[in-house]
């Protein structure tokens, strides 16, 4: 796999594209909590950007089906630019609020895309591995752009400098994909692109009935239902993390470097891609969701930097355990418009990632905020708990993926 060319080439398109938003991981709660002058709001307001996903994952991956991935992908990267000029001009919640709301259009725009078009190259039979290689391209960028991201605000007087070279940053890969990333998907436009883009946007009128659809399978369903429950511990960690670690005494770097950590078992990925090939989607989510409520019942005991390290590598492998069975799970249940099957499973990820940012950011209004790592914990027991009764009797899905040649 790792030989396939165009796996290698988007993979690095993917990469240097993404960076900049990884660089912004330690950096964007703690400005969003000196703008805001709160904990809570700095949890809370991340939750609009999770919220806009879930309307515009399927009608983003529904219109990269009828006018190819490359297109949506770049709207996306127009998107982030803009988001990271409205965080340099930032100077109260206003601001920050709507380049948040953009920050989301811009994931829910080139998120489905990319997975489609990793989707798509997939040998018979490799899909897991194939997605693996996906989220391997995510874990890389975040290995090292959240240290860099950390390194730049202890050297800048501010943080508005950042936001401007990752706004260069965005451009260069937006402009890479432009002209070097080959489309998997050459669909000739049926109509002018804003035509396109009504049509798909009528995927929203009618996404409790794609959902409901995809959860007459057991298997779906309780893959969504993991991917929810993962989003829901995911989705405000790194706010209330990073906000508790700045109270601990930690500097951005050090906090970037946790991030890194987490990163550090996506080479694991294709692995794990291989293994829910042969054994099935449900054991290693299971084993994800084991491994997370033990991770997070630990971190607000310890400060010790060596053993918080170890901590996220444990979240790491946790989440890639989740992600990847999930979305491969997903896709295997909807070959024959992938773009927004997975969609689905963005759009199930954003719903939980927003109703954790909501419930974390009033939580910490009213509780201490190490206090947030033991509900997220009590969220992951509940996981196990969904996951494990919703996949009972369900049936082996088939690999229905097509080779491209």
């Amino acid at each position: 796999m790792l030989r396939e060319k165009r796996v290698l080439f988007a993979s690095l398109m993917l990469f240097i594209y993404g960076f900049g938003q990884s660089m912004l991981m330690p950096i964007l709660p703690l400005y969003a909590n000196m703008l805001t002058g709160s904990a809570a709001w700095a949890v809370f307001i991340f939750a609009f950007r999770d919220f806009i996903q879930i309307f515009l994952r399927i009608p983003s991956g529904s219109l990269s089906d009828r006018i190819g991935r490359k297109p949506v992908m770049l709207l996306g990267a127009g998107c982030f630019t803009l988001a990271q000029l409205l965080y340099f001009f930032s100077s109260n919640i206003l601001y920050l609020s709507s380049a948040v709301a953009i920050e989301g259009f811009s994931m829910a725009l080139f998120n489905p895309p990319s997975q489609s078009l990793y989707s798509e190259i997939a040998p018979k039979g490799k899909l897991g591995e194939t997605m693996g290689y996906w989220n391997m391209t995510m874990g890389l960028r975040s290995m090292v752009a959240p240290v860099v991201g950390g390194f730049l605000a202890e050297i800048f007087p501010n943080y508005r400098p950042i936001f401007l070279i990752t706004c260069g940053i965005t451009l260069t890969g937006g402009l890479l994909i432009a002209l070097l990333l080959p489309e998997t998907n050459p669909q000739k436009q049926r109509g002018k692109l804003l035509n396109e883009i009504r049509y798909s946007l009528k995927y929203i009128m009618v996404i409790p009935k794609t959902l409901r659809e995809v959860f007459r399978n057991r298997n779906i369903l309780s893959s969504s239902l993991a991917i929810f429950f993962q989003g829901f511990i995911n989705g405000p960690f790194n706010s209330y993390f990073a906000i508790h670690a700045s109270n601990m005494g930690f500097t951005e770097s050090v906090i970037g470097s946790f991030y890194t950590a987490r990163s550090l078992p996506t080479f694991t990925t294709p692995l794990i891609g291989r293994l829910s090939d042969r054994i099935g989607r449900i054991i290693p989510i299971m084993i994800g969701f084991i491994l997370y409520l033990t991770s997070l019942a630990l971190i607000p005991s310890l400060n010790i930097y060596f053993l918080l390290m170890l901590l996220f590598v444990s979240l790491g492998i946790s989440g890639r355990l989740i992600n990847i069975s999930t979305m491969a799970g997903i896709a295997e249940g909807s070959a024959e418009q992938r773009g927004a099957g997975l969609g689905v499973w963005g759009t199930m990820l954003r719903l939980g990632m927003t109703f954790g940012s909501l419930v974390m950011g009033t939580f910490v209004s009213f509780f201490p905020i190490y206090w947030a790592f033991y509900l997220a914990s009590l969220i992951a027991i509940m996981g196990v708990i969904v996951v494990f009764f919703t996949n009972r009797g369900a049936k082996p899905l088939q690999n229905t993926v097509k080779r491209v040649n």
